[in-house]
């Protein structure tokens, strides 16, 4: 290409160009051809120059085909990586447009373009988007599964990514079973799949590959184990009250201790949960969450703090964080690992809590899911009876968690393009639809 003149206008910058090659390329049929048909300018969008946009004033000229058998009679020359066929912009600007339009869509964006010198409507932001070719799926050996809110508590879709290279693969527009299991039919190769404990999702990889291994994130698995130890902590939270009992309660625990015995009155009478239930005019799990429970103390909260035990130690840990080879175990001082060695012996279920949990974190971190069977057997023989409804979802989910605990896979790569997303939809709340934020999903990086 050789340039001409170049002129400078109150809109931009106007190159004038012309190609310099002797022959043209057909598209059709690769042949070259010097038979010149005529001459044209085009106007092509260039990137930016200090902020002032480039319009290129290119002449091209059409060439005759002289393949015999070649379709095309006439064919207009392109230039490698400048043009394309129709194209009204260059291939620099036009991948510039098509960055700005993932990272910012609509409006910002074009606002964010026009400032740099690159004019380009919302529209036609969207456009170049849209026009956009979703990625190759592939083969995945290891899938990660997600679910993301859409609308929270409404509508929520599916994030598949590579669990092995954390690529992302698709975006299901919901998190039914039988979605999922279409799209593990329609790409078999699929070994393993990284999820949570959602039954949906193990109904569907049951049906859309039968032969994969489910893999249980341990992160759900710690999660779950948590929320047992609290409800166990908050039940037994009376053996820690040394000091004379209280003698005012906050009216949560008032209204808790009224509906306890609101409900184990009508069972003493002899009366159903579903009778309890349409009485007392609350739902059916409320009424057997009361009933389930051994005392009012059991369904208390715990008190919920703003500030943390951590906080008045945090510039101590940040130094530390600087010094190598400092034991974890040791960041406390020794006072108060003396008073949680207190805490845990005050109560035998407390010691035995204590004992189980750092049992469970030895399999979760020594990847020793074949002891899973022999861990669960010992706390159905504890006092625990949190914890007894925990290994319940463990046997119920039990090759996926045993594989959880085995192999090296989880799902925290799905967990952290999920967090990407909720920016995405966040961004673009209220002002696009689901193929939008998929584009943008598979595109974004």
């Amino acid at each position: 290409m050789v340039v001409e003149q170049i002129e400078r206008t109150q809109s931009g910058v106007v190159i004038w160009a012309r190609v310099k090659a002797q022959n043209g390329i057909c598209p059709s049929c690769t042949g070259r051809s010097g038979r010149v048909h005529s001459r044209y300018d085009r106007k092509l969008a260039d990137g930016s120059v200090a902020g002032q946009s480039v319009m290129l004033r290119l002449r091209v000229r059409r060439f005759f085909c002289d393949g015999p058998d070649c379709p095309v009679g006439t064919f207009a020359e392109q230039i490698e990586g400048l043009t394309v066929k129709h194209a009204r912009r260059t291939s620099l600007c036009r991948k510039a447009l098509e960055h700005i339009g993932l990272a910012l869509v609509g409006r910002a964006g074009s606002r964010l373009a026009t400032r740099l010198g690159l004019l380009a409507s919302r529209s036609t932001l969207l456009r170049l988007m849209y026009a956009l070719p979703d990625p190759d799926v592939g083969t995945v050996a290891v899938l990660g599964v997600d679910d993301v809110a859409l609308r929270r508590g409404r509508k929520y879709a599916t994030v598949l990514i590579d669990a092995v290279t954390h690529r992302r693969v698709d975006v299901l527009p919901d998190r039914k079973a039988d979605t999922l299991a279409a799209w593990l039919r329609e790409h078999p190769g699929v070994r393993m799949v990284c999820r949570d404990g959602s039954a949906a999702y193990a109904d569907a990889i049951r049906q859309g590959a039968p032969r994969a291994v489910q893999i249980s994130d341990r992160w759900h698995l710690w999660h779950n184990l948590a929320k047992a130890v609290e409800k166990t902590v908050t039940a037994h939270s009376h053996c820690w009250h040394t000091g004379p009992p209280r003698t005012t309660t906050s009216p949560r625990e008032q209204r808790t201790r009224q509906r306890y015995a609101a409900v184990h009155d009508l069972l003493a009478q002899g009366v159903g949960l579903l009778e309890c239930a349409r009485r007392l005019g609350w739902a059916l799990n409320t009424v057997k969450r009361y009933a389930r429970a051994e005392s009012a103390e059991a369904l208390q909260r715990p008190p919920q703090y703003r500030r943390t035990l951590v906080d008045p130690y945090r510039d101590h840990l940040r130094r530390l964080a600087d010094e190598p080879g400092v034991p974890v175990t040791r960041l406390l001082p020794d006072h108060q690992r003396r008073h949680l060695d207190e805490l845990i012996t005050s109560c035998p279920q407390m010691t035995a809590l204590v004992a189980r949990v750092r049992e469970f974190a030895a399999l979760l971190t020594q990847r020793r899911g074949a002891d899973l069977d022999e861990w669960i057997t010992t706390v159905r023989a504890d006092d625990l009876p949190a914890l007894h409804a925990f290994t319940h979802g463990l046997e119920m989910d039990h090759d996926a968690v045993v594989a959880g605990l085995t192999l090296p896979y989880s799902n925290g790569p799905a967990e952290g393009v999920n967090t990407k997303v909720k920016y995405l939809k966040r961004q673009m709340f209220g002002r696009a639809g689901f193929s939008l934020l998929r584009k943008r999903i598979l595109l974004s990086q």
